[in-house]
């Protein structure tokens, strides 16, 4: 595997690493609506106009707001009445449901992945729950071994510590859940790092395409198929053998580091923010397209992002660029919600 343990410098707060402004590109339809987060380029709060004045009594408001009062309540009102027993096709679907656990209503658990969230949502709450406390433990501790040191006087702390434990934790997750297909993964990511050191975009999509693909025919690939001496590897799955069946999620993720690595090799210019700002500062929007130093792209970042529990298990997607950046400033955040929100998604997606 590459090298990566070595220390890395921190992302500066007065120097960032931002794609070329001509890499930009357009927005489409977000540009002609509503001011949002992501709607227009970034620019330092500083050299920003006022903003527009508010649309909340504007006609464009109005139109949405009746709409959201008709659309929304007729998208709930037409599969309770497919799903109703009443229905002339009921008996259709009937085979396919189960008992469920609101208002005496069935449920349809037929999918793979969905049946895998709802039939272990004690386990998933578990998980989540020990991700959370020793997460907790082990920050708490790091930082009081080091007693402040990572501070590195900017305003903001630079504090990457975080990352071996997340590697642990996320590794014995994996080796958990699916047994030995866990050196499978490993093997694809593996691989997928390499691809991405060859910053060629469309090699990535192939790729990840062609993986995609193949371990959904080869449900997955057995050890006995390579050869009959690694048939008993295929004997201890783990607790979700299906690995396949969620790995699309997971291919995301793949693309998203690639595709940040590529944009970060490709010499982007340091520019200056704000003078002293601190790092602390920085809107989501600025942390999902600014670049980091090339060292942070290592293969264990790479793996903690990738195989992070909340995101691998629940499949929210979070770009790398925002992922390591919360993670190596943890304790800056304005929103202390966002990767510890994302811990007790798992179980809230298992029961909805």
């Amino acid at each position: 595997m590459p090298g990566d343990m070595q220390s890395v410098r921190p992302l500066s707060p007065s120097m960032v690493y931002e794609p070329p402004q001509n890499e930009w590109k357009s927005l489409g339809v977000v540009s002609l609506t509503v001011q949002t987060p992501t709607s227009s380029n970034f620019t330092p709060p500083e050299t920003q106009s006022p903003p527009p004045p508010s649309r909340w009594r504007t006609p464009e408001f109005l139109f949405y707001g009746v709409a959201f009062l008709i659309v929304v309540p007729y998208m709930v009102k037409v599969p309770y009445d497919i799903s109703n027993e009443s229905n002339p096709n009921f008996y259709k679907i009937l085979s396919r449901l189960q008992e469920g656990w609101l208002f005496g209503r069935r449920v349809d658990n037929s999918d793979a992945q969905y049946r895998s969230f709802r039939s272990n949502i004690p386990s998933l709450i578990a998980l989540s729950t020990l991700h959370l406390l020793s997460g907790k433990l082990y920050t708490r501790t790091a930082r009081f071994l080091s007693n402040g040191s990572e501070n590195n006087g900017s305003g903001g702390s630079y504090n990457p510590s975080r990352i071996p434990y997340l590697l642990v934790f996320s590794l014995l997750m994996l080796a958990g859940l699916h047994g030995t297909s866990a050196l499978k993964i490993l093997a694809i990511l593996t691989a997928n790092y390499w691809v991405a050191m060859l910053k060629i975009p469309v090699l990535t999509w192939i790729f990840n395409g062609v993986v995609l693909f193949a371990s959904n025919w080869y449900e997955g690939f057995h050890f006995g198929a390579v050869h009959g001496a690694l048939a008993s590897l295929d004997n201890l799955p783990g607790f979700y053998p299906r690995w396949h069946i969620s790995f699309n999620i997971t291919m995301l993720r793949l693309l998203s580091f690639n595709m940040d690595y590529y944009w970060a090799s490709r010499g982007a210019l340091a520019v200056e923010m704000i003078d002293s700002k601190p790092s602390s500062t920085m809107t989501h929007k600025q942390r999902v397209a600014i670049s980091h130093p090339l060292e942070l792209y290592s293969f264990t970042n790479f793996l903690v992002y990738v195989l992070y529990p909340a995101l691998y298990i629940a499949g929210p997607i979070m770009g790398f660029n925002d992922f390591i950046w919360q993670v190596c400033h943890y304790d800056d955040l304005n929103e202390q919600m966002d990767l510890t929100e994302f811990r007790f998604q798992p179980p809230m997606h298992s029961v909805f």
